[in-house]
């Protein structure tokens, strides 16, 4: 469980042409954070029963070719973000957030659409246990497989019945390595 206390997260995007845009990111969060279970294990004790404070800055990259913003039907939306926490900015400790999220879309007909979604999101350094990333993906419960570094993706199939209803099918699957973590275990392949 974590419990807010403050936080500032923000972002700037200043366009570089139609498609692409790049800009700073801040992310400065003081939280108490506690684990409802007797006896908190060894490994995260430094996590949990006490308050974290994090400071960050970051770059991100954003390209969106999309020909409509909630319900697209074609074109890729793709970010590329990094944070850094820094003990200069007033994190307890240093590490490092990357995610690379695509997402891709593309009418075969006037009734049929595909969409793809691929996500690559990691963390490194001394990161507190809540930071680490999780598996993104339809069908799957949030939060359920984390690791160091953790690789969603998803495949969308629709069916464009009248203007008014369309069904769609879609599958997933995900995939999380530990790296040098002693709290995490590799997930496998999980499908959704």
């Amino acid at each position: 469980l974590v419990a807010g206390v403050y936080g500032a997260i923000g972002t700037a995007r200043w366009r570089l042409g139609e498609h692409v845009s790049l800009g700073p990111i801040v992310d400065f969060r003081k939280f108490d954070s506690q684990l409802d279970i007797a006896g908190v294990p060894p490994e995260y004790a430094q996590d949990f029963g006490r308050t974290l404070k994090t400071g960050a800055v970051g770059l991100g990259l954003h390209y969106d070719s999309r020909d409509n913003t909630m319900t697209p039907t074609s074109g890729v939306n793709a970010f590329v973000d990094s944070k850094f926490n820094l003990k200069g900015l007033g994190s307890d400790r240093e590490f490092e957030i990357y995610d690379i999220d695509i997402y891709a879309f593309e009418r075969l007909s006037p009734e049929w659409r595909v969409a793809l979604k691929a996500e690559v999101d990691a963390a490194r350094g001394r990161y507190p246990t809540v930071f680490a990333p999780y598996i993104d993906q339809r069908g799957i419960e949030a939060v359920r497989y984390q690791g160091e570094t953790v690789f969603s993706s998803e495949a969308e199939v629709s069916w464009q019945l009248s203007p008014r209803w369309s069904l769609l099918a879609f599958g997933g699957l995900g995939r999380t390595d530990s790296g040098a973590s002693r709290v995490f275990d590799n997930s496998g392949a999980i499908v959704s």
